[in-house]
């Protein structure tokens, strides 16, 4: 393009102007001079990386980052071609995948406050809603107390194997012992040892597969032979290790029993020997509670051995006694010079202490009462004339309640010398 003079002088002055104009915007506006374009980046799992399930609610874990260092919003699909409405980023998020077992993915994408979009990024998880089915079940003796059982399963699964000897739910309540896997198998076998001769055992086998689901018990029978024991056990109870009486609900139970052949292998109580607790795993001690009411206190034991046969009810006998010892018919006696006879009656049989001092508590002395009685007497010499005595007593009755009488005594010596004198006629 040719131009005349002036005309290339204007032209040169329209662009000095334009490039002052653009300048001046950029200098105004700086993020227009470096606008960001980088896309943000990030990533997904699903279940924090578990590679099952059987359930369509699923936790995605997400991440995103942005040299900005803000990700405002992300984008979930779950085919990526059809994707929901940008949302706020966020690090979890609850979803439904499609319905039907087999490899879900989802995919996500991360846009920062300049408009760049991440790539996609997407997880899987194979989602399994059926149940493990249990098949081909074998159960054969192996010895006189052990039978092996084997099965098969549709898919790897850890099994539980769950017998008792009774059918009855009470039973199976009581005795029901559990054997169960370590690890994933499609063949398992496990071996029931220390079985009853004479029992009928039922087993149940419940499979669990690697998403989680659950079989339908499968369940079996089996009959130990041999002869059933049908001997109870034998046995005592002891409350308090045999103790008389006691001031507290709260007892300690010893218990002694034995059996002849399957073993003493649970217990119950009562405190009318009508009304039982549950069946319990037999020990030799157990902590009890009387009721609330003063008085003589009867607990009921039965046990039972591992063939089911229940003892006859034994009882121990405890009073309960809440109520402290009342003292009375307090005396204080001169007995000669300088002795003192101080003496008492209880209510109850008790034992305890007398405690006196005179000038100082720090010249306290202590008198034992340690044979129990419902009369107390004790006799102090070297008493002071004229000076305050500060006594104590304390007595306890055999449950443990105790009281507490506090008073003060003088002694005074008597003028013993008779008077002389003299007649004169």
């Amino acid at each position: 393009m040719f131009l005349s003079g002036g005309l290339k002088k204007h032209f040169k002055s329209g662009l000095v102007l334009l490039g002052a104009l653009i300048l001046t915007i950029l200098v105004c506006n700086p993020a227009l001079a470096d606008r960001d374009s980088i896309a943000p980046n990030g990533g997904i799992m699903i279940n924090n990386g578990t590679e099952l399930t059987n359930s369509r609610n699923v936790t995605l874990n997400l991440w995103a980052q942005d040299n900005s260092g803000q990700v405002p919003l992300m984008a979930i699909s779950f085919d990526g071609m059809y994707w929901n409405p940008w949302q706020a980023y966020k690090t979890e998020q609850s979803v439904t995948l499609p319905d039907g077992d087999g490899r879900k993915t989802v995919f996500v994408m991360y846009r920062d406050a300049s408009g760049n979009v991440s790539p996609v990024y997407n997880a899987s998880i194979t989602m399994d809603t059926q149940v493990p089915q249990i098949f081909d079940v074998e159960v054969n003796l192996i010895g006189p107390d052990q039978v092996r059982i084997t099965w098969r399963t549709s898919e790897p699964s850890f099994c539980v194997t769950q017998y008792a000897g009774e059918r009855t739910t009470a039973a199976m309540g009581q005795q029901m012992q559990t054997t169960q896997q370590t690890s994933f198998n499609l063949e398992h076998e496990v071996v029931l040892d220390q079985l009853r001769a004479g029992y009928t055992y039922t087993i149940q086998i419940t499979a669990r597969d690697m998403a989680g689901n659950l079989s339908k018990p499968m369940e079996q029978m089996v009959a130990v032979p041999g002869s059933r024991d049908s001997v109870p056990p034998s046995g005592s109870l002891a409350i308090n290790n045999g103790a008389r009486a006691t001031n507290n609900t709260q007892v300690m139970l010893l218990l002694t029993a034995t059996d002849n052949a399957s073993g003493v292998a649970t217990a119950q109580f009562s405190n009318d020997g009508w009304s039982w607790s549950p069946w319990e795993a037999f020990t030799s001690s157990k902590i009890w509670f009387l009721s609330s009411s003063d008085g003589a206190k009867v607990v009921y034991v039965r046990y039972q051995d591992g063939a089911g046969n229940i003892s006859p009810a034994y009882s121990a006998t405890i009073i309960l006694d809440t109520k402290a010892p009342t003292i009375y018919d307090l005396k204080v006696e001169t007995l000669g010079i300088n002795t003192v006879r101080v003496s008492w009656r209880t209510d109850q049989i008790t034992y305890g202490y007398f405690e006196y001092y005179w000038s100082s508590p720090f010249m306290t002395r202590r008198i034992e009462q340690p044979i129990p009685s419902d009369r107390h007497a004790v006799e102090i010499s070297a008493v002071l004339s004229r000076t305050n005595y500060y006594y104590v007593i304390n007595a306890v009755d055999e449950a443990g309640n105790s009281a507490r009488y506090e008073n003060i005594f003088t002694w005074e010596e008597r003028d013993t010398t008779p008077p002389r004198g003299e007649l004169i006629i």
